[in-house]
């Protein structure tokens, strides 16, 4: 084991020694013939960061409003609180049964037909729950249609 790494050692040792080899040829072929025309090209200005070119501390900013906030009154109305109890529940299994009953007389149903038959009561999120329980359920799918 250890002849192999000293064997490993040697052979990138002599790598090493040819490249330093064969930068120091190409600098000495530079340097007794130089070229024309530049031999570097930078795009743009260089970029220097110096670590003390950095302002060391400024101040920070203080907000100034003009409006000064009122404050609400702490007291909540009853109907505000009825409404905001009064979310509403989209129940899979009505949708579900609703989907059932429209398979029961034909073989596939499309959501256009369901909302035909069923009217939308809950807006979009009774859409997209009919679109999800369709994705989720393994007897139906939903078949993309680009518009």
């Amino acid at each position: 084991m250890r002849r192999m790494l000293d064997q490993a050692h040697l052979e990138e040792s002599r790598r090493v020694r040819v490249l330093i080899a064969s930068v120091k040829r190409a600098a000495h072929g530079l340097a007794t013939n130089p070229p024309d025309g530049p031999i570097l090209h930078l795009e743009g200005a260089p970029h220097m960061q110096f670590v003390m070119d950095r302002p060391l501390w400024t101040p920070t900013i203080q907000a100034e409003f003009d409006v000064i906030p009122q404050i609400a009154s702490s007291a909540l109305s009853e109907t505000a609180l009825t409404e905001l109890a009064a979310t509403f529940y989209i129940s899979e299994d009505v949708l579900f049964d609703r989907i059932e009953r429209m398979l029961a007389d034909r073989d596939v149903v499309t959501l256009g037909q369901l909302t035909e038959r069923f009217q939308i009561e809950q807006g979009l999120a009774e859409l997209v729950s009919y679109v999800a329980l369709a994705s989720k359920t393994p007897p139906h799918r939903v078949l993309g249609r680009s518009v």
